[in-house]
């Protein structure tokens, strides 16, 4: 049993280097619930080949030194400037993730704001072409000469 906490020791590093909940790590892997990766955190289950085989299918393969989440031997990346050149021997990775994480949700949280303005906008402008139109319709019927094409 102690190679199966070893080893959940390891996903779990995996886990808090992404900087994503165990939840989020298991729908990354292909799984509808959460719960195998839970029982394989807390030593419940073993993790099995369809674990494995998830996990290198999955965009964390080209990342994670699959020796190393097995045996514990090696680096657990198998190439420490994946994630960037930021990354230096003094440098947190797991900060290094967390503030990425924020700079996107900040850039998300901008670009929201951004669209929610301009389909303000949009309805102010269709608002304006709605009452221009009309003004237009009824100038036409009253001057009888002016044809309205509405495209």
């Amino acid at each position: 049993m102690k190679n199966n906490t070893e080893i959940s020791e390891r996903i779990l590093k995996i886990i808090d280097y992404l900087g994503i909940s165990t939840n989020e790590f298991a729908h990354k892997l292909g799984y509808a619930r959460s719960q195998a990766i839970y029982d394989i955190l807390n030593g419940k289950a073993k993790p099995s080949f369809s674990f494995f085989e998830n996990l290198y299918n999955s965009e964390y393969s080209e990342l994670f030194n699959l020796t190393w989440i097995l045996h514990g031997s090696g680096d657990m990346l198998l190439n420490k400037k994946s994630i960037g050149n930021e990354l230096s021997g003094d440098t947190d990775s797991k900060t290094l993730n967390t503030q990425e994480n924020d700079l996107y949700k900040e850039l998300y949280e901008k670009s929201l704001s951004t669209i929610t303005e301009l389909n303000r906008e949009i309805g102010k402008l269709q608002l304006q072409l709605d009452q221009c139109t009309k003004k237009a319709a009824t100038y036409a019927s009253l001057s009888g000469t002016a044809t309205l094409h509405k495209t």
